[in-house]
């Protein structure tokens, strides 16, 4: 009684703080009769619950430190170059994904925008890339030569909404995050009836998007109804999407619908980098760099009369100046290249913030690291101990919930790449910040953001009606899809299989098994797979809903 068909509808940044109300007011039926004929509960996302590490861990059944994606770009520990300039990709997946595992099975495969999948893999079956995807004519679809007529069908790749301009024309972007979901949707609807398939899966990532942009608005006096509404909207039309793609299902299906992470909402963000400096970790080249003019990419430098006279052409009239004029230092403001990572006088710096954490800048690991082995956890403790005392100037409460050690959440070779601690703010109502040019700690922030806690629902004729599950994780899944088809699990994988959401009866004739670790795997060679201005469009997307910096 194996599973043999299984379709996963994953809603990126899904939460039952939305769905669960929405469900009582009757505007969300299919995912009511998920939950009632199926098994539900939160999903513990990824540390951090960051969107490529946590559809990875997803897809692999592994954390990060076994994986290597801890963020939107990978951290090299070359204190010279800019650190965000490294995107992740397909190619910086390092162990084997479901989708090897289930094509090496023979299981032929539908997948529609599950992020951090550009270059779209090699898979038996159909793959269209999700986020990070740069544009249509990129290499986001496989095979190959399903390129053109997936792009000739109308789908549009995703793409997180540049902040700068949305705020110059909310509702024009509001409707083309709608649209660009109709046409993804109407593309996989297309997909579905044309191609055979044993498992699919597709990600609604509209549900993120307005969640990122109008949480805050939602059923707010004196919003405009189309914003106040939109994140119900988004949540409305995910439901009436899965209505159609559960048509083409049958009773020998399993269906599971999970999201990356859940979400909330953000009031301020801190500056933890200010905060490394004010504590005396961290020291500068040049304190200006806190200043107005560093954000702006600016910096002011006197330059002598005579100068500004020669770079305007008409250096002659220093000719008939006097010398003492000639000499006479402006101040002028000149734009810089220079990365405020490039101001840190890393020879007296012990930590710095990155990536969702604090690194401890460590002799042999950071190319400029000055922290021996040996005084390694003494500067983690010091660096603890101040962050427990960190409060909200306002308040005065404490802001720190938990503290993680890097040891603590992250098992195995890539460990390394992770900070060194991590933490949760208090009810996740503060944002990291890591830049270098605010003199204020705190800054306001009123914004969506992310949470740990996401959703899972797993609905077929193997599962127990209307049980709540209980500690599931995201790295869960994967397992769990496997046993339901009646293969072992890898023993590389991390998550659990979740038995308790099985009928006894499929439990007694279908235990567990699972692979001792070493299974073969040759991960891709990592390259870089985007040109300086696809690199250059992708950033500035991610640093206007706050993932870069």
């Amino acid at each position: 009684m194996k599973t043999k068909k299984v379709m996963v509808i994953g809603i990126d940044g899904g939460t039952f703080a939305v769905i669960l109300p929405l469900i009582k007011k009757g505007k969300l039926p299919h995912l009511a009769k998920l939950i009632n004929t199926g098994a539900w509960g939160e999903l513990k996302s990824s540390i951090p619950p960051v969107t490529p590490p946590a559809w990875v861990s997803f897809m692999t059944g592994q954390g990060p430190g076994k994986h290597g994606i801890y963020n939107f770009t990978s951290h090299t520990f070359d204190l010279t170059q800019e650190f965000d300039r490294n995107l992740v990709s397909s190619k910086s997946i390092k162990t084997q994904t479901l989708w090897h595992i289930l094509g090496d099975q023979g299981k032929k495969m539908l997948l529609v925008n599950i992020p951090t999948t550009y270059p779209a893999f090699k898979i038996n079956g159909i793959m269209i890339s999700g986020l990070l995807a740069p544009d249509e004519s990129s290499d986001f679809v496989y095979p190959e030569d399903m390129k053109q007529k997936i792009v000739g069908m109308g789908y549009r790749v995703d793409r997180t909404p540049n902040i700068h301009e949305v705020l110059k024309n909310r509702k024009l972007w509001l409707e083309r995050i709608f649209d660009t979901d109709e046409r993804r949707h109407n593309v996989t609807l297309q997909l579905l009836g044309k191609y055979p398939w044993d498992v699919f899966m597709v990600v609604y990532s509209v549900t993120d998007r307005v969640s990122h942009l109008f949480w805050h608005e939602q059923n707010a006096p004196g919003v405009d109804e189309e914003f106040a509404s939109a994140v119900e909207r988004a949540y409305v039309r995910v439901d009436e999407r899965i209505g159609d793609l559960l048509k083409f299902t049958d009773e020998e299906t399993l269906v599971f619908v999970m999201s990356d992470h859940g979400f909330g909402p953000n009031e301020e963000s801190i500056s933890m980098n200010k905060w490394l400096y004010d504590e005396g970790f961290l020291r500068l080249k040049k304190p200006e760099c806190f200043s107005f003019l560093r954000r702006l990419k600016l910096h002011k430098k006197k330059i002598p009369v005579e100068r500004i006279l020669q770079r305007f052409g008409v250096g002659s009239l220093s000719r008939i100046i006097p010398q003492k004029i000639n000499t006479f230092p402006v101040p002028v403001l000149r734009g810089t290249n220079e990365s405020p990572f490039y101001l840190v006088d890393w020879q007296n710096t012990v930590a710095y913030a990155h990536n969702w954490g604090i690194y401890i800048n460590q002799k042999g690991r950071e190319n400029l690291g000055i922290v021996n082995s040996s005084d390694y956890h003494d500067v983690r403790g010091k660096i603890i101990t101040r962050l427990k005392e960190l409060r909200d100037p306002v308040s005065g409460k404490k802001i720190i919930d938990e503290i993680f050690l890097n040891e603590k959440i992250y098992q195995g070779p890539l460990a390394k790449y992770g900070p060194d601690l991590m933490y949760s703010f208090r009810d996740f109502l503060y944002l990291q910040n890591n830049a270098f040019h605010f003199k204020q700690l705190f800054t306001a922030n009123k914004e969506g953001s992310h949470r740990m806690e996401g959703l899972c629902m797993v609905s077929g004729k193997v599962i127990k009606k209307g049980i709540h599950i209980r500690g599931a994780e995201i790295i869960d899944i994967a397992p769990t899809l496997l046993h339901s088809m009646g293969y072992p699990i890898p023993g590389e994988m991390d998550g659990k299989v979740l038995t308790d959401i099985f009928e006894d009866t499929f439990l007694k004739d279908n235990p567990p098994e699972f692979e001792k670790a070493g299974r073969e795997y040759q991960a891709e060679v990592e390259t870089d797979v985007f040109n300086d201005e696809e690199r250059q469009k992708i950033m500035a997307d991610l640093r206007g809903l706050g993932y870069l910096d």
